[in-house]
C-alpha cells in the first residue's frame, strides 16, 4: 500500500510519472475527487517484462574443444527455457541448443581455431526474449586429423590422420553431451574404420582426442 503518487488535492492539469521494478502479481488503484469546475483524469502505463533474471553467467575452456556454460539466476516468473547461441564473430549467433527452464549448465563442443564467443537466449512463455552478456573463450583445433563421412548411412565412420598421433581416443556424444560410446587405440597413423552403435537418427557429435589437442565433428545418422 504505497502513494507512488499523492496530488490529493485542488490543481490545475498537471503530469506526474513513477517508476517501479516489480514482480509477481501487484494490485494498482487509480483514485480521485471532483470538486467542480472542468474535470480531466487521464492515465497510461508502460512496461518491459524480462523472463529472467541472470545472476551470474560464465564460459570456462575444458580441453581445446569443450567448453562449460554455467549459469544462475532468480526471478524466474512465467519463465520457458533457455537457448545456448555461440558464434565466431561475435556478431553472428546460431542456436546451439534448447534447455529447460531448470537448467544452469551446458557442455559445448566445438572444434575452432580462434575465438569462440556464447550467450544466453532467455524465452518467456508468451515468446518475450532477453539476452545475457557474451562470454569468449579463445580456441585450437587439431587440424592434423579428419573425421568423415558427415552424412552416416551404415553406422560406419573413418577417422584419418596426416601423422602419427599417440594414445588416441573417439568418444561419441549426443546433442546434449551425454557419452555414447569411448574407444582407445595405442596409436594412430593414416586411416582407421570404426563402427558406431545402431542409433536413432539424428546428429551427433564425434570427437577425436590425443595427447596435443582434440578434434570434433558432428555427423547426421540416418536410416
Amino acid at each position: 500500500s504505497t502513494w507512488a503518487i499523492n496530488n490529493w488535492s485542488d490543481h490545475v492539469y498537471t503530469t506526474s510519472t513513477y517508476t517501479a521494478t516489480l514482480s509477481g502479481t501487484k494490485n494498482m488503484v487509480l483514485e480521485y475527487y471532483e470538486n467542480g469546475g472542468i474535470n480531466r483524469v487521464s492515465f497510461t502505463m508502460t512496461s518491459t517484462l524480462l523472463p529472467v533474471t541472470l545472476t551470474s553467467w560464465t564460459a570456462t575452456s575444458q580441453s581445446d574443444d569443450l567448453a562449460l556454460l554455467k549459469w544462475t539466476f532468480t526471478d524466474a516468473v512465467n519463465f520457458d527455457h533457455f537457448v545456448v547461441q555461440r558464434s565466431t564473430d561475435g556478431q553472428n549467433f546460431q542456436d546451439v541448443q534448447s534447455l529447460p527452464s531448470a537448467t544452469t549448465q551446458y557442455t559445448d563442443l566445438f572444434a575452432y581455431n580462434g575465438t569462440v564467443y556464447y550467450r544466453l537466449k532467455m524465452v518467456d512463455i508468451d515468446g518475450q526474449t532477453n539476452y545475457s552478456g557474451i562470454a569468449s573463450l579463445v580456441r585450437h583445433s587439431n587440424t592434423t586429423s579428419r573425421i568423415y563421412p558427415t552424412v552416416v548411412e551404415n553406422n560406419t565412420i573413418y577417422v584419418e590422420t596426416a601423422k602419427t598421433i599417440r594414445q588416441p581416443r573417439v568418444e561419441l556424444f549426443d546433442m546434449n553431451g551425454r557419452r555414447l560410446l569411448e574407444k582407445e587405440w595405442p596409436g594412430l597413423e593414416g586411416r582407421q574404420q570404426m563402427t558406431l552403435p545402431s542409433l536413432p537418427a539424428g546428429a551427433y557429435l564425434v570427437r577425436l582426442s590425443d595427447l596435443q589437442g582434440a578434434l570434433t565433428k558432428q555427423i547426421i545418422m540416418i536410416r
